[in-house]
């Protein structure tokens, strides 16, 4: 068990046991939750939209590519009209 003596109400310093517990680094993002008397932190799982970002920042699209997407589009909507 871990005790705080509480300075300043809106910074809490955490014990480095429980960082190292959880598993804290700088930029983790915690979910606090109040029941009654309690508080429960939870570190965040990061979600596969934030651990995808970036991913592809070095692989621009190519002219090609593109153009085939758009042909793909081009056919798609053709479809959809014709279908109508």
């Amino acid at each position: 068990m871990n005790v705080l003596k509480i300075e300043d109400p809106s910074h809490i310093e955490l014990p480095v046991e429980v960082g190292e517990r959880l598993g804290l680094k700088q930029g983790d993002v915690i979910i606090i939750t109040i029941e009654d008397q309690r508080v429960i932190m939870e570190k965040r799982a990061s979600s596969p939209v934030d651990a995808s970002f970036g991913l592809w920042r070095d692989l621009p699209p190519d002219r090609e590519h593109i153009d085939t997407l758009r042909d793909e589009w081009d056919e798609r909507l053709n479809e959809q009209l014709h279908d109508e």
